[in-house]
């Protein structure tokens, strides 16, 4: 018998056993443990066990197929290469005999886009991690996950070792449309794709998303009218292919047809191109112009220019449909780092933008930013930053250095500068002076067809869109007084003695909501607030006693309410005086019982190793601006990394930002 490499045969189980401390099936092939002809080698056929593998009955274990690949092929004593086969387990076999196209499963997620893989490469996209431990790309252009968060996904396809998904709005339309039937459209505007093939953009009146749809010749109907088409099928991102129901799209014309929707499907972010809503309110709807534009909106304008350029379009919700930016006009003049006040005209917009690059990523890079504003027929105004490669890095603030990767921003850090600048420059720094790089404009997204320049000097119209939606109700606020007891109440407590006042929002209701009282010990007691209120503190106002500990759980720092998923980041001191910086994940850490909410708690860092100073909450959807403190370390005890290190620079800017 003999073997070929990177082929796949099937093995049968024999028994367990252990080499140097790790555990292998061995296996049996015709019967045999090992090839005719090596029996006094002492090779076996073996493999070794994956780790849902490990939990496997010796019952289950009789004669079991276990499809394995040849890796490659073992060397005997004197250098020469055998017939006798190393192999690895085949995951494509495993992953076709559990996943069906068509089907959901549950999944985990792993990693987040720009972490680092096992490479230390930045992730493009979501890695998600299955029942047997294996790990999954998911393209989620249009969705915002976070690490841990449970998701379930319907499968597209087996590839190779890897399972492919359905997008949520791939899901969303097979739910709504079937093929060969035939819908209502309305014709939004004429387009034509980058090689001059016109196109219309199509809304339909089932879900009211846009569609493109390229006509087999003339059609009677114009921008504004309705239309029917019938769907031929989806591409392979999920978009709708749709004919004229008198005619048919042939195969090829189909092929044809599902590539170029694949190349440019609408609303979709990607390596030159990024949406933001608005240029003063921050994701969780807080107003901060300092925060959202002079740090989110410009350190994607660093990122494009410090890779290939791109298209950042404002007033644009993530999908590409216009939210307008009337509402963030009249608060242009909040920041507390800009003392120029500014006339609502277009000309003095564009000069915001231009001194906010300019304070953030320098003067030279403000020149290599084309700003137009447009308007639509419903008055709603849009900005788009044309951002051109710079031929040297750009940094932020002269200390942070971003590029875009994919469709996220990544800052780099220590040795990935130093790379990244030998590449980009060729071993040479080129002088301020010297010319920006040339790159193509990226074309305006599709929903620009229906705006207009504003005129210059004209004055702009504010207040169209809706504001933000108002901050979450008060349900409860949760007291601590100075002699260890606590209390519930509709309003804050106003007693001498109190320590914390806790708002608990309706929102924190929720099951996955957390109460943490984070001692100096480096303990930290978890709770869940609502029961907490509903199981402890049942009375309104009167003050129960055993609230936190004052004995051996240290001095109470702080309080918080957060999410299960968010993260605490904890600074200490040690002994020598040296501070310590680290970042622990809320939600594997054991909930108390809130009959017993003065127990010392979860301990984070050991008292011996440094005394804990402060903690503050992170939330998950920020973990990026911190994932380089985030510990993963078999030491969990241990206080982190010295705050004076490089690794901490990036987290301690975002941190001292609130």
């Amino acid at each position: 018998m003999m073997f070929e490499k990177n082929k796949v045969y099937d093995f049968k189980v024999s028994r367990v056993a252990v080499y140097n401390g790790e555990a292998f099936f061995v296996l049996s092939y015709n019967g045999s443990e090992t090839m005719p002809g090596y029996e006094d080698s002492g090779w076996f056929y073996r493999v070794k066990l994956l780790p849902f593998q490990e939990e496997w009955e010796p019952s289950e274990l009789r004669d079991k197929v276990i499809p394995c690949f040849v890796l490659r092929f073992n060397v005997d004593r004197d250098g020469y290469t055998t017939t006798f086969p190393i192999l690895a387990q085949d995951i494509g076999s495993i992953l076709s005999t559990k996943y069906q196209a068509g089907q959901s499963y549950d999944f985990t997620v792993a990693a987040l886009p720009g972490e680092p893989d096992r490479k230390g490469e930045p992730l493009p996209t979501y890695q998600v991690v299955d029942e047997f431990g294996f790990h999954h790309f998911l393209n989620a252009e249009n969705e915002t996950y976070s690490k841990g968060q449970n998701l379930r996904l319907r499968i597209r396809a087996v590839e190779g070792n890897h399972l492919t998904f359905e997008s949520a709005q791939h899901l969303l339309l097979l739910q709504n449309f079937r093929t060969g039937e035939t819908y209502d459209f309305e014709i939004c505007n004429e387009a034509r794709t980058s090689e001059g093939l016109s196109y219309f953009i199509v809304k339909d009146t089932v879900l009211g998303m846009l569609h493109r749809y390229y006509p087999q010749g003339e059609i009677e109907e114009s921008v504004g009218d309705a239309i029917r088409l019938r769907l031929k099928g989806f591409s392979e991102k999920g978009w709708l292919v749709l004919e004229d129901p008198t005619g048919t799209v042939d195969s090829a014309e189909f092929r044809r047809i599902v590539r170029l929707e694949d190349e440019g499907t609408l609303g979709q972010e990607g390596p030159r191109l990024e949406y933001k809503s608005s240029f003063v309110y921050t994701r969780n709807g807080e107003l901060d112009i300092d925060n959202q534009l002079g740090y989110e909106l410009m350190r994607h304008v660093a990122g494009f220019m410090n890779a290939e350029g791109g298209l950042l379009c404002i007033g644009y919700y993530d999908d590409g449909t216009i939210r307008g930016i009337n509402d963030d006009l009249k608060y242009i003049n909040t920041s507390n780092e800009d003392d120029f006040q500014y006339d609502l005209t277009e000309d003095k917009i564009k000069l915001k933008f231009i001194h906010t690059i300019a304070a953030t990523l320098g003067s030279l890079a403000s020149s290599r930013v084309k700003i137009e504003l447009r308007q639509n027929s419903a008055g709603r105004i849009v900005c788009f930053l044309q951002v051109s490669p710079a031929p040297r890095p750009v940094w932020f603030k002269e200390k942070s250095l971003f590029i875009r990767c994919f469709n996220s921003v990544r800052m780099l850090r220590g040795s990935e500068i130093t790379d990244y600048i030998c590449e980009r420059c060729g071993a040479r720094v080129p002088a301020e002076t010297e010319p920006a790089a040339s790159a193509a404009p990226i074309a305006l997204p599709e929903s620009a067809e229906q705006t207009t320049p504003v005129a210059a000097g004209s004055a702009l119209q504010v207040e169209l869109a809706p504001a933000p939606a108002a901050a979450e109700p008060i349900w409860r606020h949760i007291s601590l007084y100075a002699d260890g007891t606590v209390s519930q109440q509709k309003a804050p407590a106003q007693d001498a003695d109190t320590l914390f006042n806790i708002p608990v929002t309706t929102a924190f209701k929720k099951k996955n909501s957390r109460l943490l009282l984070c001692y100096d010990s480096g303990r930290v007691n978890v709770l869940n607030p609502r029961e907490v209120i509903e199981k402890k503190l049942t009375k309104a106002g009167k003050r129960y006693s055993n609230g936190f500990n004052t004995s051996e759980g240290g001095k109470l720092l702080s309080a918080h309410i957060c999410n299960a998923e968010d993260y605490i980041v904890i600074r200490s001191r040690k002994e020598n005086g040296r501070e310590m910086l680290k970042a622990v994940c809320i939600e594997p850490y054991k909930v108390h019982n809130p009959q017993s909410m003065h127990t010392p708690g979860n301990l984070f860092v050991k008292e011996e190793r440094a005394r804990t100073l402060s903690v503050q909450i992170v939330p998950a959807e920020h973990n990026s601006f911190i994932y380089k403190i985030i510990s993963r370390s078999s030491d969990k005890y241990g206080p982190g990394h010295p705050t004076d290190s490089p690794i901490c620079a990036d987290a301690l800017a975002y941190l001292e930002r609130g």
